[in-house]
């Protein structure tokens, strides 16, 4: 209980935390022809930092979608997410040879701080891959503990608007639960269940007819005879 308020608590926090942060800079060394995969929020700029220079302008696959413009110096370019969608963005050296390629994923701003968040909670949890598809948030793999699953379930629950759980259970949790499938529950076995309101099915309204008592019928008037009276001569 106290781990599912602590992470509910984070939760919340981070909620205001990112909602004015910046995508990560370009700083660590990649190999050459790796495609780096970037999600940026809508209406922010992304600094990309190469570390060769670059000898032509790159080369953007939907315009449309991200604009890059040059940066303070050569080896610096800042792309810009125009609107949601996806493209890549490939950067050439002075002799013509790929180095870098970036496939750009915008979403919504509001999109990208939960999935900012999400990403948070899930960090320590092995196995468990985090993405944006379409406009929710997906968490995959598996997961090992019991900790971790309550962990997921807890982050489900939190933004179930947001988030497809596709997690399942791994074969070594599994082995301690003696669960039966490796599919994880859904966030519903954490939640307290909704009051049932009482409902009468038509089997129990016609049974109510049934045993209602006899309406009372209107007294009749005294009977009258209709037949005509023979005079006497």
């Amino acid at each position: 209980m106290k781990t599912n308020q602590a992470i509910l608590a984070a939760s919340l926090c981070l909620l205001s935390a990112c909602a004015n942060a910046q995508p990560a800079q370009l700083s660590k060394a990649l190999v050459d022809d790796e495609v780096l995969e970037m999600v940026v929020p809508v209406g922010t700029i992304d600094v990309i930092d190469l570390d060769f220079t670059p000898g032509s302008k790159p080369v953007i696959g939907n315009r449309t979608v991200v604009e890059v413009a040059a940066g303070s110096h050569p080896r610096q370019f800042t792309a810009i997410p125009l609107k949601k969608g996806s493209t890549m963005v490939v950067f050439s050296d002075e002799n013509g040879k790929v180095r870098r390629r970036i496939a750009y994923k915008t979403v919504t701003n509001d999109l990208f701080t939960r999935y900012e968040a999400v990403r948070y909670l899930l960090r320590n949890v092995r196995g468990v891959l985090v993405e944006i598809v379409d406009n929710q948030i997906l968490v995959d793999g598996k997961v090992e503990n019991e900790t971790d699953r309550e962990k997921v379930l807890t982050v489900q629950a939190a933004y179930y608007d947001y988030v497809l759980n596709l997690a399942v259970n791994s074969e070594k949790l599994c082995d301690t639960r003696r669960c039966t499938t490796t599919q994880m529950a859904t966030f519903e076995e954490i939640l307290p269940p909704l009051p049932m309101l009482p409902f009468e099915g038509p089997g129990e309204a016609a049974h109510a007819v049934q045993d209602a008592p006899p309406a009372r019928q209107p007294a009749s008037a005294a009977p009258v005879n209709t037949s005509k009276k023979t005079p006497r001569k």
